[in-house]
């Protein structure tokens, strides 16, 4: 049994279904697939790099 420690995220799944010795398991977050609303405030803002904008355009085009 692996122990962890205080600080490591624990893994989190939930049992669905446990049948001719086989378990269905799902390990989605339990958020997941749920719509939610934030209101965030932006406390800065800086102009994209050049590296940063070419690399959308190639995100953009298929490129990668």
């Amino acid at each position: 049994m692996k122990r962890y420690l205080p600080t490591e995220p624990k893994p989190f799944f939930k049992i669905l279904e446990v049948k001719n010795g086989k378990v269905k398991a799902d390990f989605n977050h339990p958020a997941a697939g749920k719509e939610i609303l934030m209101k965030i405030e932006i406390l800065e803002a800086r102009p994209a790099t050049a590296y940063e904008i070419m690399a959308a355009e190639l995100r953009a085009c298929g490129g990668g």
